[in-house]
């Protein structure tokens, strides 16, 4: 998708954007992984139970564990984006609580349907789904597994707390190279599609970040949110206007509408 921006006559700025992938091979490796460490834990602790487990079968439970949360994939990349900046603290926490609980449930019920059917077509077993016997064994690491890759991906992607000095330059993802900048370099910032608009000045570059991350990395100190897809350095600020048609003028004269959801925090 295509995406054009101008900011005054003349200057354009366009890209092409790629839609958002949903990383297949890294979450394969990583529910291989995963499952490698779950066959182990249980070669190495079920004896302690009383349970003796051949290691080829307890790496085999372990795999089918790892993978039956591929499915969830989706669900788990979709559930990245709702960034406490971005919803809310208290929404993003009953958001996360909740899709932690039915993805655990879920990737359970996957995992005992499955073994139930290669229970059954191995052994000759009568197809069952039990659910009670991993019910704990599975719920809460599951959940405790969403936590942890959670906040692997927020650290990742730029949502860990602010730790450069005021003004320090930032850098970006910008085409195939790097772009830096400093705060105060920056007028506002407007999400367009997978990228953002860096509008600095009479230029405008657009750069690889999700708007909540950055403004993670900016701080409330310096930048308002004012929209959404908008956030305005509080400094470049030369007007505001409140009502029903809200709306910042900044120092350049340029115009922008203030979300109904952010009029409250002028």
């Amino acid at each position: 998708m295509a995406i054009e921006t101008s900011t005054s006559p003349g200057l354009r700025v366009s890209s092409l954007a790629p839609p958002a992938r949903t990383p297949w091979r890294t979450a394969l490796g990583a529910t291989t992984g995963l499952g490698l460490l779950a066959g182990i834990r249980v070669a190495l602790v079920y004896p302690f139970l009383g349970r003796r487990v051949a290691w080829e079968d307890a790496l085999a439970s372990g795999l089918l564990e790892g993978w039956t949360w591929l499915p969830l994939v989706p669900l788990l990349v979709w559930t990245m984006r709702l960034r406490p900046p971005a919803v809310g603290l208290p929404a993003a926490a009953c958001l996360h609580v909740a899709c932690a609980a039915g993805a655990s449930f879920v990737h359970l019920a996957l995992f005992a349907a499955t073994s139930g059917l290669v229970r059954n077509l191995r052994f000759g077993d009568a197809f069952r789904v039990d659910l009670a016997s991993p019910l704990f064994s599975m719920l809460v690491p599951g959940m405790t597994l969403y936590a942890l890759v959670l906040l692997g991906a927020w650290w990742w992607s730029g949502e860990r707390p602010r730790l450069q000095a005021a003004d320090e330059e930032l850098t970006f993802r910008a085409g195939r190279g790097e772009l830096s900048l400093r705060p105060s370099e920056i007028d506002w910032i407007r999400a367009a599609g997978n990228y953002l608009e860096l509008h600095a000045g009479s230029s405008v570059h657009l750069v690889r970040e999700t708007l909540s991350g950055l403004y993670a990395r900016l701080g409330e100190e310096d930048f308002q949110r004012i929209h959404r897809s908008v956030l305005v350095r509080r400094a470049a600020i030369q007007a505001v206007r409140r009502g029903n048609e809200a709306e910042v003028t900044l120092q350049d004269g340029t115009r922008l509408s203030v979300g109904r959801t952010f009029r409250k925090t002028l």
